[in-house]
């Protein structure tokens, strides 16, 4: 058997024995983008991840306090988490149980194209879905105007260019 050393967003080894085909998503976003691009993967999700509506797998309470017993039972190849998104501790946990996770880290519109690409060609072992390749190219032609995208962690950003301004935007929620 041959094993695979995948690198996360974080840059941590994550080691398969192939292409994962049991998943459990702790990220609603990524929830749905494993959903619709490797039907039938998906074995647990959080009660937070609601779409594709429909989503029949096992539920494993939520992002800030999944029930890692539950998990583990699954039995999955691959748990995602997000850095911003689930504790360290459980991902931790989760680790020492013996389960591969693969963190991602989401900062930017282009990060999250290029993490969602490397989670779906590496360690799933899917080409690059229609969705994707379709996101990409729209990120990189020109930005429709007017537009902004601000958030916990993000610099605003204006339609006026791709580059970030050097004004830090945060929310006070998150403060």
């Amino acid at each position: 058997m041959t094993v695979t050393v995948w690198r996360d967003d974080l840059g941590r080894p994550v080691e398969l024995d192939g292409p994962a085909r049991r998943v459990v998503s702790l990220v609603p976003s990524l929830t749905e983008a494993v959903a619709v691009s490797a039907p039938g993967r998906l074995v647990g999700a959080t009660d937070w991840c609601t779409h594709p509506a429909g989503l029949a797998v096992t539920r494993v309470r939520g992002t800030k306090n999944p029930e890692r017993a539950r998990i583990a039972a699954l039995a999955p190849d691959l748990v995602i988490a997000n850095r911003e998104e689930n504790r360290k501790l459980d991902v931790a946990r989760l680790r020492e149980a013996g389960l591969a996770v693969w963190v991602t880290v989401i900062e930017s519109v282009p990060g999250a194209l290029a993490s969602l690409r490397r989670l779906l060609t590496g360690p799933l072992g899917l080409d690059t879905p229609g969705w994707l390749a379709a996101a990409e190219r729209a990120w990189a032609g020109p930005a429709p105007r007017p537009w902004s995208d601000s958030g916990a962690g993000s610099r605003y950003r204006s339609g006026v260019t791709r580059g970030w301004s050097s004004a830090r935007v945060r929310s006070p929620a998150t403060c």
